[in-house]
């Protein structure tokens, strides 16, 4: 199929983090130099591995020019990220692990030219996965189903805006750092959202993610529910009425009793009123 290069389209920045990389690089390289759609660039941002990583990222930078990279120490993955972050020149930004590869040579022009409207009104755009064993994840999303299912990085596209208004990823989460920034972009009405439901990469399932802890799953429940204070008071009752833990359900039921008694003392005030106005106008209606 014929490449497509066009400055209609936006540019993309795609930024992989490596870290003695070798066994599985090549297979994730090729899998993004072979994109149709090649209004990209490549970011790889190396944290000084000791394997053959460097002679494969040396090896695809002298053969694409589109491709570039650093070699240097970093507090881990999200550090990494974000140092591509700051290098990119792309207008949006895609975050790819270097144990995973895009799903075939056509997603980022399924993403790109044909759902360009959709690009052209969003600042984040989500799709799927497949994870590690097979199965799809993890369809359409919203702040409450994100509490119980965080979407996978390699499934989501950001405008490099978006991170003026986020901020950098946190790098104190270890392994949690994205799932911090989508809770802040699903609570957050001015960053436009929108998903799109094809299938972007294979997921490898097995990386630091499933052998690591981060203290944001600790504290999880607080900090959605400090930002769920920029929505409104359904989805907030929702959301406690789901996830709430105990203190949480404390809240909930104290919240719940005082909607309560306000709607019983406006009940009260309008059965007061209408009993006024009805004295009032048969006091007129029998005037001489």
């Amino acid at each position: 199929m014929t490449t497509i290069t066009n400055k209609e389209y936006p540019k993309l920045s795609v930024i992989i983090p490596t870290f003695n990389s070798a066994k599985t690089l090549v297979e994730c390289l090729e899998s993004v130099v072979q994109q149709s759609y090649k209004d990209i660039e490549v970011w790889l941002i190396d944290g000084i591995s000791i394997d053959n990583t460097i002679e494969i990222i040396k090896n695809y930078a002298t053969q694409y020019d589109f491709v570039h990279w650093i070699s240097e120490k970093d507090k881990g993955v999200y550090d990494a990220m974000n140092k591509g972050i700051e290098r990119a020149k792309g207008e949006w930004l895609y975050f790819l692990g270097s144990d995973d590869v895009f799903f075939d040579k056509e997603v980022l022009r399924r993403i790109f030219i044909n759902h360009k409207n959709v690009v052209a009104n969003s600042d984040y755009l989500y799709a799927n996965i497949i994870w590690g064993d097979g199965y799809v994840y993890n369809g359409q999303t919203d702040v409450l189903k994100l509490y119980s299912s965080n979407i996978s990085h390699q499934a989501i596209f950001v405008k490099k805006d978006v991170f003026r208004r986020t901020g950098a990823f946190k790098i104190e989460y270890i392994i949690c750092a994205d799932y911090y920034l989508n809770m802040q972009c699903f609570t957050d009405d001015g960053i436009k959202k929108n998903y799109i439901p094809i299938i972007i990469a294979n997921f490898f399932a097995n990386g630091l993610s499933s052998v690591a802890n981060d203290s944001f799953m600790e504290k999880k429940y607080v900090l959605f529910e400090q930002h769920l204070k920029k929505q409104s008071y359904e989805t907030q009752l929702q959301f406690r009425i789901l996830y709430a833990d105990k203190e949480g359900i404390i809240n909930t039921t104290k919240w719940l009793f005082y909607l309560a008694i306000r709607d019983t003392l406006n009940t009260i005030l309008v059965r007061k009123l209408r009993k006024l106005f009805r004295q009032l106008y048969e006091r007129l209606i029998h005037q001489p």
